[in-house]
């Protein structure tokens, strides 16, 4: 009987693990997916502007290397 008790204690102990594993990794999930479309937005948001600039730091960095 105490063997008996003792297995039933133990299966619910691994369920609750698992169980718990398996809602960690969809949170972990969640998180991962918030953040993928957080970053895209900023990205798209701001593609422009980062070009924009870019393009114009390459432009006086090239003029400067052509003049010399």
């Amino acid at each position: 009987m105490t063997r008996l008790v003792f297995n039933k204690e133990l299966a619910m102990i691994v369920m609750r693990r698992r169980r718990w594993l398996g809602q960690t990794l969809v949170e972990y999930v969640l998180i991962v997916a918030v953040v993928s479309v957080a970053m895209i937005g900023v990205l798209t948001t701001f593609s422009q502007s980062v070009r924009s600039t870019t393009d114009t730091a390459v432009s006086a960095l090239s003029g400067a290397y052509n003049n010399n």
